[in-house]
């Protein structure tokens, strides 16, 4: 899982708690294409809600059940708006979110019962942990001509949240993600010692916009 140890699945349905993970959408477009000259979100979009254990490692796939856009209807504008793709279509990017990770959160969840409850849940935390207004809160906006300090950035979400967030950078140095980790009943717990909490340089980039579009590459989703 990202920012986790594991390279793998463990091939086993149980796991421990919750990565949402969110994406920075002007990093994003920096090195990926897919949509970005059509809308500029200045918000925080949903990579996904991924079961994880404690020691990094994490299931996938857990059943065979396959994405159903009819399961999702009624939540889709907010799906649209707040978990677009940035590398293919957003319902190739939802269908492989629901078979690798949401098969396994609703494996063995209560709080996470079926389909439209794992993207239902993911939507609200996001909504519920408002990571713009934290980092305004913490006079952190984003700004393409100067750096932050990463361990404020993490600081500041961390402190709004309720729990050790870990944040996660590109090459270049410019923020890719934030992580939050919750609880099997969805509440902010502390991230566990094998989700690196900053994988940026101390100075970091909170970029406002994407600068340059380049080609697509091709894609592979976590």
């Amino acid at each position: 899982a990202l920012l986790g140890s594991a390279s793998a699945c463990t091939g086993q349905n149980t796991w421990d708690f919750f990565m949402l993970v969110m994406q920075w959408p002007p990093t994003q477009c920096m090195s990926q294409n897919y949509g970005c000259s059509t809308y500029s979100k200045t918000f925080f979009t949903l990579h996904g809600l991924w079961p994880d254990n404690v020691d990094g490692s994490y299931p996938c796939t857990c059943t065979n059940e396959q994405f159903d856009e009819n399961a999702v209807s009624s939540i889709m504008p907010e799906m649209e708006k707040f978990w677009p793709s940035y590398a293919s279509s957003d319902k190739s990017f939802w269908s492989h979110e629901w078979t690798k990770h949401g098969t396994c959160a609703t494996y063995n969840s209560t709080f996470v019962p079926d389909q439209k409850a794992f993207f239902e849940d993911a939507l609200n935390l996001r909504s519920k942990f408002s990571i713009n207004q934290a980092l305004a809160q913490a006079g952190i906006l984003p700004n393409d001509s100067s750096t932050v300090s990463s361990d404020n950035f993490v600081s500041a979400i961390s402190s709004a949240v309720g729990g050790e967030a870990a944040i996660d950078c590109d090459s270049k140095g410019n923020l890719d993600s934030v992580t939050i980790c919750v609880s099997p009943n969805l509440q902010p717990m502390a991230c566990p010692p094998a989700v690196t909490p900053n994988r940026c340089p101390s100075q970091m980039t909170f970029p406002a916009t994407n600068k340059a579009y380049a080609p697509l590459l091709n894609a592979t989703f976590a």
